[in-house]
């Protein structure tokens, strides 16, 4: 018996690596945007691990893939012609927005681009100068790494720069968190990081409103994920899987697909 017992350990030891077959990770880097979605994606798919890093933003999501030190990188912008050219490959996969946030409690429902330009450079400095209560205005932006700071800027600002009175915030999830403790403040954000929370108001801008994908809504970016080469392996399945049903429904949790 004793014999017996050994020999069904031994089996059982030689028999677990069968059942326990190795996942692979997957190492995502890159815009905060594009990490809310790798979350939400890590939950479902299961054919790898997704290990995700935010802190260095779409700068870092260019920068990574070409360095090694990331499987997927993720800008949520335009990727620049020279990372290109040393050949980092771009996958466009969802369709995002940006919106300007205010505080629960602010009466004011909406702005033009105009009014927000004012806002953002500093030339309008009170609520009551554009409809509100006689409060100051403080405005939040995100730091230079994140491209939200530039696509905001591009759509609204244009020739303009940021007012000298803004209040620069890392990371940029904390856009909603100053906002919602400021009954005087605004600040730009993808609209995915205040769509479920109840404490800040997205403003309605130029008439339209961020959560109608049909609408003209006026700041609007294309999501990209990046890789050194082609996609390879268990990065070309996992990128492979987001254009599957399965993908479209996870990416529309936050955004809009764009096949």
């Amino acid at each position: 018996m004793k014999k017996i017992g050994i020999l069904l350990v031994l089996l059982l030891m030689t028999s677990v690596p069968s059942f326990a077959a190795e996942v692979p990770v997957v190492k995502y880097e890159g815009s905060s945007t594009i990490g809310l979605f790798m979350a939400d994606a890590a939950k479902t798919y299961k054919r790898a691990s997704i290990e995700t890093s935010v802190l260095s933003e779409s700068n870092g999501g260019e920068i990574c893939a070409l360095a090694k030190t990331c499987d997927i990188g993720g800008v949520a912008r335009e990727i620049h012609p020279l990372f290109i050219e040393r050949g980092l490959s771009s996958v466009p996969f969802a369709l995002d927005v940006l919106t300007a946030i205010v505080h629960k409690e602010n009466p004011v429902k909406a702005l033009t681009s105009d009014q927000l330009k004012g806002i953002f450079s500093g030339t309008i400095k009170n609520w009551k100068e554009v409809g509100g209560e006689d409060r100051p205005i403080t405005f939040y932006i995100v730091g230079k790494e994140s491209a939200t700071r530039d696509v905001f800027k591009m759509h609204i600002l244009q020739d303009l720069e940021y007012g000298t009175y803004r209040k620069v915030t890392r990371p940029d999830w904390r856009i909603v968190l100053n906002v919602n403790m400021d009954k005087g403040g605004i600040g730009h954000t993808s609209y995915s990081f205040a769509a479920n929370t109840d404490q800040v108001r997205p403003l309605i801008i130029d008439g339209q409103s961020p959560t109608d994908p049909r609408s003209g809504y006026p700041i609007r970016r294309v999501l990209h994920l990046t890789t050194l080469g082609p996609p390879q392996g268990a990065v070309k399945e996992f990128i492979d899987w987001i254009f599957s049903n399965e993908g479209r429904e996870v990416i529309k949790k936050r955004f809009t697909p764009l096949h």
